[in-house]
C-alpha cells in the first residue's frame, strides 16, 4: 500500500514538473532543435557557412537552440536567423538575420540560434 502511494505521488510530481516546464517556456520556443542539414543555397531558414574558394555553402544548420561544433569557415550567411558563434579562444560574435558575415577567423566551437 505504501509503495503504491509513493508511486502515485511520484507520478503526480513528474506531471506537475512537466506542466511547469511548459508554462515557463517562451511563446516563440521552437520545436526543432539546431541540427546539421544538407545545404540548399536558396533556403533562408538555414545558417550557411562558406569557404572562400567555393561558390556554394559547405556546412549548413537548421532549427533553433545550441549546438557544439568544430568549424573553420570564412563566411556565414545567417538567412533569417539571429544568434551568436563562440570561438575556441572564448570570443563571441553575434549574427543578425539577413546580414552576412565575412572574414571569420578561428575555430567556431559553439552555435546558438534564437
Amino acid at each position: 500500500m505504501r509503495l503504491m502511494k509513493t508511486v502515485r505521488l511520484g507520478a503526480v510530481a513528474v506531471a506537475a514538473a512537466a506542466g511547469l516546464g511548459l508554462a515557463v517556456a517562451p511563446a516563440h520556443a521552437s520545436t526543432t532543435t539546431l541540427h546539421k542539414v544538407e545545404c540548399n543555397q536558396s533556403d533562408k531558414s538555414q545558417l550557411q557557412f562558406w569557404q572562400i574558394v567555393t561558390p556554394w555553402p559547405q556546412t549548413c544548420f537548421a532549427g533553433h537552440g545550441d549546438l557544439n561544433v568544430s568549424l573553420s569557415q570564412f563566411a556565414l550567411t545567417p538567412g533569417n536567423n539571429t544568434g551568436y558563434l563562440v570561438y575556441r579562444d572564448g570570443t563571441k560574435k553575434t549574427f543578425t538575420a539577413g546580414e552576412p558575415k565575412f572574414g571569420l577567423k578561428g575555430e567556431v566551437i559553439h552555435i546558438h540560434v534564437n
